[in-house]
């Protein structure tokens, strides 16, 4: 009785299937002819504050989500300081005070302000009509946007 080729028990692998994203004609294409302006318009009907929410936590999320990715290349070890270019970047406390820190101590502190800011129920309310001021959620996105990337 002899083993079949495969899995332990027998069966075949199913094949692999082709991955149609990593073909050439998909990889090399780059989106260069277009207007930012448009694909940043906010959409008829769409309350501002609502839209700047949605858009600020989805793109936070997707950078969380992207340094994941890399987070397993960039250690204490590896890389000491927050540096990009010649320039070398120290977080600052609530308090003002710069503290020199390793790259993936810099980035777990903007990642937790920003998710401190995302999850603040006044500045991000969550219910439908709790904003008292229409410039809340549009404070907390520059904030997170511009302070923290």
């Amino acid at each position: 009785m002899g083993k079949g080729k495969g899995k332990p028990n027998g069966k075949k692998p199913p094949p692999e299937e082709k991955k149609h994203y990593l073909d050439a004609e998909h990889t090399k294409v780059r989106v260069v002819d277009f207007d930012l302006k448009e694909l940043v318009v906010l959409p008829r009907e769409i309350d501002l504050n609502e839209w700047l929410a949605c858009n600020t936590t989805t793109f936070f999320n997707l950078i969380n989500l992207q340094y994941s990715t890399i987070s397993e290349f960039c250690t204490g070890d590896t890389c000491l300081a927050m540096t990009a270019c010649s320039t070398t970047y120290y977080w600052q406390d609530e308090k003002g005070k710069k503290t020199k820190c390793t790259a993936p101590q810099y980035v777990d502190f903007v990642m937790s302000s920003v998710q401190k800011l995302v999850t603040d129920e006044d500045i991000f309310p969550t219910k439908y009509g709790d904003i008292d001021n229409n410039q809340k959620c549009f404070l907390g996105s520059r904030s997170a946007y511009y302070t923290d990337f």
